[in-house]
């Protein structure tokens, strides 16, 4: 064999970059879930308690001494996780069937959904007034395959 064959070489080069896209998408929808989950868990317990506004920081720092090395789970973080469940757990499904979701039951959204990084759904959040307007974004953005920037221009 010639290992200096270019097909070859750019055979292995599609197997591998297709393989990496695949582990990086489901551990973005793993990310998104976690976060979903965690959002969920702050939202609730933020609403049967009365929080002040040091909570989120406090949480955060026994997070970081119960895990040391523990990233993305800054006060910030965790407020940001919190408006992420806040403002699609109204027109997603309980986090559980989320997990559990599939191919045949996935549609456009949630595969646009999925697609899609925590940071690219806080900007939409942010930078939107409503529901309507932000599924346009995150359609459009999925679509046109835009970057975080991009995304921020047309909002």
């Amino acid at each position: 064999m010639n290992f200096t064959d270019k097909s070859f070489i750019k055979e292995l080069k599609q197997t591998i970059l297709a393989s990496r896209y695949k582990a990086a998408k489901l551990a973005n929808r793993e990310l998104l879930l976690l976060y979903m989950k965690v959002g969920s868990l702050l939202s609730h317990q933020a609403a049967t308690q009365a929080w002040g506004s040091k909570v989120l920081e406090h949480l955060s720092k026994q997070l970081q001494a119960e895990l040391p090395g523990l990233r993305g789970f800054s006060s910030t973080n965790l407020k940001r996780m919190r408006i992420l469940f806040e403002n699609w757990s109204s027109i997603l499904p309980p986090i559980e069937v989320l997990s559990e979701i599939g191919p045949s039951v996935t549609d456009q959204f949630h595969r646009a959904f999925f697609s899609m990084s925590f940071t690219y759904h806080y900007e939409a959040i942010s930078k939107t007034e409503g529901l309507k307007e932000r599924l346009f974004y995150i359609n459009k953005t999925a679509q046109k395959f835009w970057s975080v920037r991009t995304l921020r221009h047309h909002t």
